[in-house]
């Protein structure tokens, strides 16, 4: 009777926990909740006029961003940008959606990817973002704007209905009318509390406070109490389901406020917003994080707390996921926010393009089409609009105050900000002789920013083009024509983009003789999580591969536009560190496995230079050692180096050589989320030949411990040695090895089992191989069938020259593409896929290690062979 007793404990217990696994590997649900048109004037954020108690607790729950921005203050664009993760410029939702203005076609949002996850969808109240058929939503309560009615009880009764019908994970976007003009001072009984004008002050971004704009303000209040109430009822809907412990919620404005200096403009009440994220026992109750956020960084975050993957063909984010900020991670983060503003709708005041950058301190904003800014001198100067000043009231406040508005009206070329001193933005400092370094340094972070993210106001033609587009539809019913589209979507879109000479930079990395080191060789290239590039290689005390080497690193944060220090990863006396590998992991780990030799050894024995030939072995002091060192915030700084020899070098071999280049983490297929090293040895037969292998090593648990497999088969006459690899689109693995001893290709071969075994190498026929290292890489997985495999190396059998990039469609078959990008001198190099799209090349050429900035669109204008 007790042991039945026990087994039935036994088994209910089992059950308990099999239901717990079960529920906790269940993605998380998603409520994600805007309201329109308001700044920070909530009570979490020090308001005392804001009566917002459930925002408020749901900030004390959760992480309160207290410098957040949207990229335009204008609500279609804002929310495509945040359901989309890209610039207007980049999804082409540059306009108001009422006004005909879309997104660009097959850009990926996030209602279709977590609906292809899996994911319920449902959304209550506006869109407002076009096509509305790219968005597959199962549930829409409430479609319209609601700006006439605003029922905050109906909007918690549909969200129930919806939270609570499935287990399945949802997504739920609740869109709130408040506080959209006409403000409503009360409606369905809501705020209970009706302020008055002489209950509350204009905001200081206003810079006036008159009688007149009080009561338009108090009613601005009203409405983001009322926003509050039904906040607080959609809470207690969620609660009630019983799904809030399983759920993330991301509250925010679409933009700034409708009054004199918000929306519609780049001023930091039109673009800096409020917002809070929950996600029970994933972060740190009641933070506040200082750090500059955008709502771009929603779509990321989102993409990494449920798992679901963009496709590697699709635009690259700007955005970054705040999944790190919200744990309370210590992490590198971004220097600059970007704004902007293209058009609300085709009509003078609504047309007026404009730029903003900022650091936590300085900003800047310039105006590159006109003088004179329609916004100010017609939008806000019209009697609907009731929250600006007049110029009687402007003539009676202070003087730096009638200046900020001058230079609003006026629309000068440059603005610029001290945020610290200034943060209402009513002294422009444009021009000033002291502050010339400030404004250089923005105006050159705003241009990079425009170069990388395709942005065609930097185009003086198309700009023109786009002016007169909206010049030609003024007067029209565009509106009422069924018929009409707009034409910019066929020359705006940066995926239109074709050869240009942007497409194609070069810059020198480590020349020859910097801080007096003579010799930089073997690169290895790789782009960080914060988009960061990483240009690693060995430096050399002289022109030897027996020289004392060091491995070092250089970073740039534009592309490879411009390039920062040398930082030393590893250097270590007299011995020798050689074979630089490197490989980003998805926690934003930056890993790094390499190979140490004891001065005075090497792979080679050379007499006349004193070098004797390494010990086989994996232990002893005259062995080749494989260390692996990692960086935790963006390459600034390094670990110490661990010695991972015994669990990635066979004892029978004399050396391994990692690489040189890059690993790959594994993204699909059994071993997802494995980290392959590509990796060759060496050895002397009993005759005295000099034999090689190749094969990886690799690790299941993000680095922490290593296992290597079995070196390729020979297939074809001589050896692989020098190998980097690639993973194709059915998980298997493809090593591409320089040949040595063998014919004068490229050898090839696959593995079926993530690395720990392979088929027999052979030639592949299409890559020459003149005895060089040569670089693969992954550009995009199939997507409606397209998918692309690049390959550098040099493009002649009869030496190191002629650099050539290959692109592949099928998996590395054929390589139907070639492009000779360096026609002289042309070594060693590595590939990497940079944030903006392009294509960023590592090469040894004359004298330097050199860098080059190519886009997909220019490489693929290559010969056809």
């Amino acid at each position: 009777m007790l042991r039945h007793l026990v087994l039935m404990i036994l088994v209910v217990v089992l059950s308990f926990i099999m239901t717990a696994k079960t529920a906790t590997a269940s993605p998380p649900n998603i409520l994600l909740i805007t309201s329109e048109d308001h700044g920070r004037e909530i009570g979490c954020y020090g308001d005392p006029f804001a009566d917002t108690p459930n925002i408020d607790q749901l900030s004390s729950e959760g992480v309160r961003f207290d410098a957040a921005f949207v990229p335009l203050s204008v609500c279609s664009p804002s929310r495509a940008c945040m359901l989309t993760g890209l610039y207007p410029h980049q999804n082409g939702q540059v306009g108001l959606a009422t006004h005909k203005f879309t997104t660009y076609a097959g850009i990926p949002n996030l209602f279709a990817l977590l609906k292809a996850a899996g994911y319920r969808t449902g959304m209550i109240g506006k869109l407002h973002v076009n096509p509305e058929d790219a968005f597959p939503i199962d549930f829409r309560a409430y479609p319209g704007s609601n700006f006439g009615n605003r029922p905050q009880s109906k909007f918690a009764e549909e969200a129930h209905a919806f939270m609570s019908a499935d287990r399945a994970s949802f997504l739920l976007m609740v869109n709130y009318p408040d506080a959209h003009r006409p403000f409503l001072s009360q409606q369905h009984g809501i705020p209970e509390k009706v302020l008055e004008a002489e209950d509350v002050r204009a905001p200081e971004f206003m810079g006036v406070d008159t009688p007149r704009l009080r009561k338009d303000v108090a009613d601005y209040y009203n409405c983001l109490n009322r926003l509050d109430t039904g906040m607080g009822m959609l809470l207690e809907a969620l609660e009630d389901c019983g799904k809030a412990d399983e759920t993330i919620v991301i509250w925010l404005s679409d933009h700034g406020a409708p009054l004199a200096r918000g929306k519609v403009t780049c001023y930091e009440a039109g673009l800096r917003v409020p917002m809070v994220a929950r996600y029970p026992g994933h972060m740190q109750a009641g933070h506040v994080e200082r750090r500059m956020v955008s709502s771009l960084d929603i779509l990321p975050t989102l993409l990494e707390v449920t798992g679901v993957q963009r496709s590697e063909s699709a635009p690259t984010l700007p955005g970054r996921s705040l999944l790190p900020l919200l744990e309370g991670r210590d992490v590198p983060w971004r220097e600059y926010i970007f704004g902007q503003h293209w058009a609300d709708a085709p009509v003078e005041e609504l047309w007026y393009p404009q730029q903003s950058v900022r650091d936590t301190r300085y900003k800047l904003i310039v105006n590159p089409l006109r003088g004179e800014n329609p916004v100010r001198t017609s939008y806000y100067g019209k009697t609907h609009i009731a929250g600006c000043p007049t110029m009687e009231e402007l003539a009676k406040a202070p003087k730096e105050v009638r200046a900020g508005y001058v230079v609003w009206a006026e629309g000068v070329p440059v603005e610029l900000y001290d945020l610290q001193q200034d943060p209402h933005e009513w002294t422009n400092l444009a021009d000033d002789p002291a502050y010339a370094s400030i404004q250089d340094r923005l105006l050159g972070a705003l241009e990079r920013w425009r170069r990388d993210t395709g942005d065609p106001m930097s185009n003086p033609e198309l700009l023109k083009r786009f002016d007169a587009e909206m010049e030609s539809a003024r007067g029209t019913n565009y509106r009422g024509n069924r018929e009409f589209q707009w034409e910019y979507p066929g020359y705006l879109d940066p995926r239109l983009a074709k050869t240009t000479p942007e497409q194609r930079h070069d810059a020198v990395v480590f020349p020859d003789g910097m801080d007096g080191y003579p010799s930089y060789r073997i690169p290895s290239l790789n782009t960080s999580k914060a988009g960061t590039v990483l240009a690693f290689c060995e430096r050399r005390d002289r022109h030897s591969d027996h020289a004392q080497n060091d491995i070092v690193l250089r970073r740039s944060a534009d592309n490879g536009h411009t390039w920062g220090p040398v930082i030393v990863v590893h250097e270590d006396g007299d011995n020798v560190l050689v074979n630089p590998c490197s490989v980003v992991l998805d926690s934003g780990r930056i890993l790094m496995m390499y190979q140490w030799f004891p001065a005075g050894y090497h792979a080679r024995a050379i007499a006349k230079q004193n070098v004797k030939l390494l010990e086989k072995g994996v232990k002893g002091d005259r062995i080749s050692k494989t260390l692996v060192i990692w960086s935790d915030d963006d390459g600034l700084t390094w670990s110490n180096p661990i010695d991972v020899t015994a669990s990635t070098k066979r004892p029978q071999v004399i050396s391994t050589a990692t690489g040189p280049g890059i690993g790959i983490v594994l993204r699909q297929g059994p071993h997802k989320g494995r980290i392959v090293m590509p990796t060759n040895e060496g050895w002397w037969t009993d005759t005295g030949n000099r034999r090689f292998g190749v094969y990886a090593c690799f690790s299941d648990d993000g680095g922490a411990t290593w296992a290597y497999g079995e070196p390729a088969p020979n297939g074809s006459p001589g050896y692989g040695n020098e190998v980097q690899m690639v993973e194709l689109s059915d998980g298997a693995v493809m090593l591409n090895s320089r040949s040595f001893s063998g014919n004068r290709y490229r050898k090839v071969s696959i593995s079926r089992n993530g690395g720990q075994s392979w088929s027999p190498l052979v030639d592949d026929e299409e890559l020459p191989e003149p005895q060089c290292m040569g670089s693969i890489l992954r550009y995009s997985f199939p997507v409606e069938g397209q998918s692309q495999i690049i390959y550098a190396g040099p493009g002649a059998q009869d030496g190191r020259k002629q650099g050539t990039i290959r692109v592949s469609y099928d998996e590395g078959e054929t390589w139907p593409l070639g492009k000779v990008v360096e026609p002289g001198r042309y070594a060693y190099s590595c590939l990497t896929k940079l944030a903006d799209g392009s294509v960023g090349l590592l090469y040894e050429g004359t004298d330097a290690i050199r860098f080059l900035r190519l886009s997909i669109e220019y490489l693929e204008t290559g010969v056809r062979e």
